[in-house]
């Protein structure tokens, strides 16, 4: 299982719920939810089959710990127990000429065995899954956290 976490943030709040705090997660568990789901405030899961997660707090598997960059919760990217291409999508208003700057944390972490992959790259599209790539990162620290 490949496991990639995130939280999104931008100046003046134009994305809502960037670090995943709504809906409520119990506190060290997780709630999935399916492509095309809206359950997650302000997002839409976009992707091939499985679906992401929320989880809440810093959860534990196995050697490896995965906590919240951003508040108390996080987004794991590739659900529970899928490696399927999926994420979030977020439609916001922007002002044309206006320049706009998105932060955002993700991660993958590797243990011994290599049940978590050895790579996680996370792609910014504008205009939905097929967009226009805006930029595509990929981690391949070695950590356990």
């Amino acid at each position: 299982m490949l496991t990639a976490c995130c939280s999104f943030s931008l100046q003046a709040n134009l994305i809502t719920n960037g670090s995943f705090e709504a809906p409520v997660v119990p506190v060290g568990g997780f709630t999935d939810f399916t492509s095309g789901s809206t359950g997650i405030t302000g997002w839409t899961v976009v992707g091939a089959a499985g679906g992401v997660s929320v989880a809440s707090g810093t959860v534990a598997e196995g050697c490896c710990l995965f906590p919240a960059e951003d508040g108390a919760q996080w987004l794991d990217l590739t659900g529970d127990g899928t490696n399927a291409v999926e994420g979030g999508q977020k439609t916001f208003a922007t002002t044309l000429g206006t320049n706009y700057t998105l932060t955002f944390w993700f991660g993958n972490v590797k243990d011994p065995t290599g049940a978590f992959g050895t790579t996680s790259t996370v792609d910014v599209r504008l205009g939905g899954l097929s967009g226009t790539l805006l930029d595509s990162a990929t981690d391949s620290i070695n950590s356990t956290t």
